[in-house]
């Protein structure tokens, strides 16, 4: 803000202070998340366990049994109640 004085009256102007764009490019910041390759491999280790034991169930005809596909439905009829 700048006050400026005319025949002894004081009058204040008021400045507004435009952002260059240019300026602005430059100084955007972004957030960057890096993952290690350990932190890789352990994801990737981790996903196939998983799966491993996805296919031993399969194999085993272990999603047959009565009772696994109620739970399963059960669950898909939760995800469809709620709008998932």
């Amino acid at each position: 803000m700048k006050i400026e004085a005319l025949n002894n009256h004081l009058f204040i102007v008021n400045e507004v202070k435009t952002n260059n764009s240019k300026n602005k490019e430059n100084k955007v910041l972004k957030d960057k998340v890096e993952i290690s390759e350990q932190a890789k491999q352990l994801q990737k280790s981790k996903l196939s366990n998983k799966l491993d034991i996805i296919r031993n169930r399969i194999e085993n005809k272990f999603y047959n049994k009565k009772e696994v596909i109620n739970k399963i439905a059960e669950e898909i009829l939760k995800d469809i109640k709620s709008g998932k």
